[in-house]
């Protein structure tokens, strides 16, 4: 240990002048504290008071001293006569006589009471403690408010009742701030007392929330400056427990963002459009920015999924490009709505931008908090769903053989057909066969209650935060288990994330921000056990009298199904890892110019596989074509078998890298005695995302082998006199396809703005890309995206506030924009790729198939944007809101077109699409009470959106399924319109369905939609939400709902895709056609057709023939509105006055009861139908939580 101390100084390089500089200032101190303590003190006072005569001492010496006036001058006044004497014997001559001493430690004189002992500053009231509320003028707690010391620097912020605690030594000054409140500052300068009570009251007048900065993620911007069309909305304010998806959160909340549920199952993302749509083949979802950081989807866009669910269900389950966020970490989110507000995103703004703002530290000592939420959710039921019962779908069976209605194929052996099958062939009699039918009829298997649960989630987040004025810090982790009700379905996340923001000086300030999340979710393979329940019959059991599965086998199966066991042995599941660190420095220079430099560097690597065993039913008829274990090695029925032996497994591996680097240099001066302002921001952006992986399918996965593999032969030997071995299909479908996808893009720009006499406000913004993705035409490269826009804030004319004082806030803008989107999932070039069978059978040569032909010519999706909007506030902000016009125009967007086969390809994408958005939007916010005890506020928003294709270039048009979808864009409708066949009614004679469809010309056989009728939009034309909010006491009672008009969509199948044959036994029907026709005469009050049977009537459309009974399902008697009304979340929650917490040291404790999707409001005609899911899916479950909150 001596050697350590007994070291020389010299030698060591950085290390030893690091010593070198911690010694000398070290040196430094103390040579100034000496210099301090050693100076001489000259006073000639007679009769003086005692604190008067330190008051003077404090004027000749650089020092603080620490007393108690009251205990002082009881001593009486004194004379005193000195010159050039130190500062020990001068204290000496002051205290001459008392019963006080003194102390000095370094720079800090301590005069004490004798026998008393005590650290700096902490006698007799010296050190203060003050508390007290912080509220508006209204009386409301302001909680987070900040409060700090600006002579020590320390801070803290005021709890959710708006209380507060800090230490402080008296005569300083406290600093009182609120987002969105004018500052107030006070000395404290107590006398005699150790604690001090203050309670302050901040000013959130119209005037200061014009100074509430928004972030657009390249720049923060106050609302008085604010030109672009810019809502934001704090996720405090939105969290719904129960929830834990943040594009759920959204719905309903903001104007303008359109938020829909596709399903209710765990993992599966919303589809979120803001101010419509505005790209056909691009991804349509708005850009998600977290932190000035564009985030990247886990997965390539691919267009071709539109609308649709991925084969393998592995894409289904992964989530948005923000799930890996904890909701608890998110301080607000902001939609960019206008091109003004998001044209400095350039190619990527084009349908709107969500901006997330996380956590940041506060100065202040470390404050932990603590999240948990336990949640139960509801599972479907009968009771839920129009749907027959076992008596009713027998009576259905019945009149089949009633009125000699006959399958397409011969019907199960089981149930009344497979009872009535073995009475016809005398195998059982006919009591036996009454008995039998009997038990069916009472049967009523709940499917639902088989497949579905009534499942317990978990969510806990642990965060912490606090700093110095120099060094602030916020970390969190969390942990969140949410299980989907329905069986088998499920997600588990980890989160963590650390913020670290330092002032180094008051020029130069960094910012670091790393965060993490590991997530596994699993789903399904091949069953959907949602329309299992819905459309089996409850008259088939689903065990045996032993407790066994009970399978059933159709007539075509080669293995029997029960769905219990199909679910035992499929399976898929996704694991997804995200790491993202964010750097970012602010330097100030020159008094006006701040050069800002951010590098965010993001990976992802998501893991998906889906697998169906050997003793699945999809294995049996998809591959062995015959039962499990049923053929032995080497007999016909094996070794005509594609796949004897195992299963299959498909993995997706897909990782994503991406990273953004940007340098701004932003100038902000003051004019005119600060009257005017100019702000001028220029930058460029380096940003890059590759996509690379593999996916594969591999044959003869054994699972309960060890996840092992058999030998997948390479022939097959079909059953048949005289056949021949012949290759298996199987041999090509397990090469791997490789994901290599790589988008680079380089960007200038720039904005200014400037604010004349705080009234006139000016903004232009440009941006200029590059990108990879474009094609080889310089007038392509680097075209530019600007936005113009003026505000007036009217508030600022005298000649309007004077007269108008009940009006507190009123302004006028408006802003003109081009704005640019590139679709990444397509390229300019001609890609070719090797066919699964490389090798020509005929000609022996190697083949080359055309993957995607060449586009030299692929350019910007182009969007001009015209928007004027009005913001405004009355009644001293009891209502406030705004209200906006748009009015998007976008040209060359890609369509799918149709060419001729001679290319290699049948379609190839194009700039050939226009579309166009136009509506408005409404934002209001009401306070009809506030004081001290009771607050009730009020919100409410809505959108209407017209949505028109004006130019599709889409000429594949011979097929109606895509118009009965809402895919193919035709002219002059909405780009989520959709077609139905004109139902006429049902035939008097056979009560079969009738239309009216035009005859077949030269032109309809081309352009079906001239067979069909419009029958309305996918997407709503009405959005909107509104809430509410009571605060009585410590008691909380908050509300939210969301609206959702204009949008239609079809029925579920009447006869399950029955369209050729009378309704299987294994089939359950809508008890709908419980009023189906029966007899000539019904057709006058029903439109339910009567049962079908087979070889009914069929009908060409285009160049090939249906079924009548197939497009009736996608007639316009099927077609239903789609509006809602839907409770989203009602809460109930209460505080725990901080006085009965204060023993056990918890700044605050809330605990809150909710419910979410507590009831929806929709047609009957829906038949407990979700009317917000996309057709027929698995409803949005009703959650019941409940939320712990701990602060401390």
């Amino acid at each position: 240990m001596r050697e350590k101390f007994t070291k020389p100084i010299i030698g060591g390089g950085a290390l030893c002048l690091k010593k070198l500089f911690f010694l000398f200032a070290f040196l430094l101190m103390t040579s100034q504290v000496s210099f301090a303590q050693n100076r001489n003190i000259t006073l000639n006072m007679k009769n003086a008071k005692r604190t008067t005569i330190l008051n003077e001492i404090k004027k000749q010496v650089d020092m603080e001293f620490f007393y108690n006036v009251k205990e002082l001058d009881k001593y009486g006044p004194i004379s005193i006569n000195v010159k050039n004497e130190s500062i020990t014997e001068v204290i000496k001559l002051l205290i001459k006589d008392t019963n006080l001493k003194y102390t000095i430690d370094n720079n800090v004189v301590n005069i004490l009471l004798v026998g008393e002992t005590t650290k700096a500053g902490e006698y007799l009231g010296l050190m203060l403690n003050v508390s007290g509320k912080i509220t508006d003028e209204d009386g409301r707690p302001l909680p987070g408010a900040s409060i700090k010391d600006s002579k020590s620097g320390n801070a803290t912020s005021s709890n959710s009742n708006g209380e507060y605690s800090i230490n402080v030594r008296r005569g300083s000054t406290l600093t009182f701030s609120y987002v969105g409140a004018e500052a107030f500052k006070t000395s404290i300068n107590a006398i005699g007392v150790t604690e001090v009570k203050q309670n302050v009251q901040l000013n959130t007048s119209g005037s200061v929330l014009n100074e509430v900065t928004i972030s657009t993620g390249y720049q923060d911007i106050t609302k008085r400056n604010l030109v672009g069309s810019i809502a934001t909305v704090k996720a405090e304010d939105i969290k719904a427990a129960g929830i834990r998806s943040i594009d759920q959160l959204l719905q309903g909340q903001l104007a303008g963002v359109s938020v829909a549920n596709q399903t209710g199952i765990i993992g599966s993302s919303p589809k979120v459009r803001v101010r419509g749509t505005s790209t056909l083949l691009g991804n349509q979802e708005p850009v998600w920015v977290v932190d000035g950081i564009i985030q990247q989807d886990r997965l390539p866009f691919d267009y071709s999924l539109i609308n649709t669910t991925s084969s393998s269900g592995i894409r289904d389950l992964i989530g948005s490009s923000v799930s890996f966020l904890n909701i608890e970490d998110i301080q607000d989110i902001s939609v960019l709505k206008d091109a003004s507000a998001t044209a400095i995103y350039g190619t990527k703004a084009a349908n709107g931008v969500i901006v997330i703002t996380t956590k940041k530290g506060k100065a202040g000592p470390a404050r932990f908090n603590y999240v948990t939420n336990l949640s139960i959710s509801a599972a479907p039921s009968y009771d839920d769903f129009n749907l027959m019962n076992s008596k009713e779908r027998i009576d259905v069976s019945k009149e089949i053989y009633a009125r000699g209605l006959t399958f397409q194929y011969v019907p199960d052996n089981l149930s009344y057909e497979g009872y009535l099958s073995k009475l016809l062939n005398k195998t059982i009699t006919q009591e036996q066969f009454n008995t039998e039918v009997g038990k069916l009829e009472t049967m009523n298997t709940d499917w639902f209650g088989l497949l579905y649960q009534n499942p317990f989630s978990q969510n806990h987040s642990l965060s912490v935060s606090g700093g110095t004025d120099k060094i602030r810090y916020y970390a969190s982790m969390g942990y969140a288990s949410n299980r989907g009700n329905t069986i088998g379905n499920g997600q588990d996340t980890y989160n963590g994330n650390l913020s670290i923001n330092v002032d180094v000086s008051k020029k130069l300030k960094l910012g670091f921000r790393l965060g993490g999340n590991m997530g596994n979710t699993t789903g399904f393979y091949q069953i959907n056990p949602f329309n299992y329940a819905f459309n089996t019959s409850r008259a088939i059991p689903a065990f045996n009298e032993d407790g066994s599965y009970y399978a059933y086998k159709k007539s075509s199966d080669f293995d029997s199904f029960n769905i219990l066991r199909e679910r035992d042995y499929t399976g898929n599941k996704n694991k997804s890892t995200n790491f993202s660190a964010t750097t970012n420095l602010e330097y100030r220079f020159l008094s006006d110019f701040t050069f800002q430099s951010l590098l965010g560097i993001n990976y992802t690597q998501t893991n998906g596989e889906s697998y169906a065993a050997a003793q699945s039913y999809y294995i049996a008829q998809n591959f062995r074509y015959n039962a499990y274990n049923s053929a032995v090695p080497g007999t016909p029925a094996y070794l005509a078998s594609y796949l004897p032996q195992g299963g299959v497994l498909n993995t997706t591996g897909i990782n994503n890298q991406s990273y953004t680097f940007r340098n701004s240099i932003t100038y902000n001066k003051n004019f005119r005695k600060d009257r005017d302002n100019l702000t001028i921001l220029a930058g460029s952006e380096l940003r890059s995302s590759k996509y690379d992986g593999m996916s594969q399918t591999n044959f003869g996965y054994m699972p309960e082998r060890g996840r092992t593999f058999a030998e997948t032969p390479a022939t097959y030997l079909p059953v048949g006199v005289g056949a021949t071995l012949l290759q298996s299909p199987l041999l090509y479908r397990d090469i791997p396809v490789i994901t290599d996808q790589k988008s680079n893009f380089v960007s200038y720009f720039g904005t200014a703005t400037y604010n004349w006499n705080n009234k006139y406000v000016v903004n232009a913004t440009i941006r200029t890309d590059a990108s990879n993705r474009f094609g080889q035409s310089t007038n392509n490269r680097f075209l530019p995206i600007w936005s113009a826009g003026v505000k007036w804030n009217v508030m600022e004319e005298n000649f309007f506030s004077d007269k108008m004082k009940w009006l507190s806030q009123f302004s006028i803008r408006g802003t003109y924009g081009f704005q640019g989107n590139v679709a990444e999932n397509f390229g300019p070039e001609l890609i070719l790729q090797y066919p699964t069978r490389s090798i020509s059978t005929v000609t022996g040569e190697g083949l080359l198939n055309i993957k995607s032909l060449g586009y030299p010519d692929l350019r910007w999706e182009k969007t001009v944007t015209v928007n004027f909007g009005l913001d405004f506030a009355l009644f001293s902000n009891r209502i406030s809101g705004s209200v906006d016009y748009y009015n998007k125009k976008t040209t060359d967007a890609l369509t799918e077109v149709v060419i001729p086969v001679e290319y290699g390809v049948a379609t190839m994408p194009v700039n050939a699409g226009n579309i166009n958005n136009h509506g408005y939007e409404l934002y209001l916010n009401f306070v009809p009470v506030s004081s001290k005890d009771l607050t009730w506020g009020i919100n409410f928003n809505t959108a209407r959106n017209f949505n028109q294709v004006t130019k599709s270039g889409n000429n594949q048009l011979e097929g109606w399924n895509a118009l009965a979808n809402g895919t193919s864009y035709l002219e002059g409708y909405a780009a989520s319109s959709f077609f139905a066949f004109n139902y006429k009614g049902l035939d008097p004679v056979t009560g079969y369905p009738t239309f009216n469809i035009p005859a077949l010309t030269d032109e309809s056989k081309k352009n079906v939609s001239l067979l069909m009728d419009y029958a309305g939009q996918l997407d709503p034309k009405f959005t909107g939400g509104f809430g509410t909010n009571i605060r009585y006491k410590n008691f909380t009672l908050n509300s939210s709902f969301t609206v959702s008009l204009g949008a239609k969509k079809f029925l579920a199948p009447l006869y399950n895709n029955s369209d050729r044959s009378a309704p299987y036994p294994t089939q359950n029907l809508s008890s709908a056609l419980n009023d189906r026709w029966r007899k000539p005469g019904d057709e006058t009050f029903t439109n339910i057709p009567s049962l079908p049977t087979a070889n009914i009537p069929s009908t060409y459309i285009g160049n090939t023939s249906y079924p009548i009974y197939n497009l009736y399902d996608y007639s316009t008697a099927r077609v239903v509105n789609a509006d809602y009304l839907r409770c989203r979340n009602i809460g109930l929650s209460y505080a725990i006055p901080p006085k009965m917490l204060a023993k056990a040291h918890i700044q605050q404790l809330s605990l809150q009861a909710s419910v979410t999707n507590l009831f929806y409001i929709a047609s009957g005609k829906l038949d407990g139908i979700d009317p917000e899911v996309s057709g027929n899916n698995l409803p949005i479950p009703r959650t019941y939580s409940l939320t712990l909150n701990v602060g401390f």
